[in-house]
């Protein structure tokens, strides 16, 4: 933090509002019966009220925000998780998983063997001719 004084947005307004509270308390004791109340009253009472609801209100949304902030960095660590886990997911896929050359030589074992088992069956499902028989 830097070395000066900073005030929070709802300090500066409950002291506002204060100062407007003892304005109007001071502008009342001066003005004596209730009917004769001028337009300061009216004007201190006002700002006081509308500086505390500005308190109110601002203090409100900065404890919104510090949930907000903190739901935040709990999705940005669930993110990472999540991250790390794909990652090792993909290197242990790519680890255990043949590659193209092993799969392509693998084929074409698979193939070999299967074009001796058709030659065997053709050779079976030919009628054989006994050589009398001609």
């Amino acid at each position: 933090m830097s070395p000066r004084v900073r005030h929070c947005t709802q300090c500066v307004a409950l002291g506002l509002a204060i100062f407007a509270a003892l304005f109007t308390g001071t502008a009342m004791a001066a003005n004596g019966p209730a009917g004769e109340i001028g337009a300061d009253v009216w004007l201190g009472l006002f700002s006081t009220v509308i500086f505390a609801l500005l308190a109110g209100y601002s203090k409100g949304l900065e404890k919104r925000i510090e949930r907000m902030d903190s739901r935040v960095q709990l999705l940005e660590h669930e993110d990472k998780q999540k991250a790390a886990a794909i990652a090792l997911m993909r290197e242990t896929v790519l680890r255990e998983h043949p590659s193209r050359a092993e799969t392509a030589e693998h084929r074409a074992h698979v193939e070999s063997q299967l074009q001796h088992i058709r030659e065997r069956l053709d050779f079976l499902a030919r009628p054989h001719h006994r050589s009398g028989d001609r």
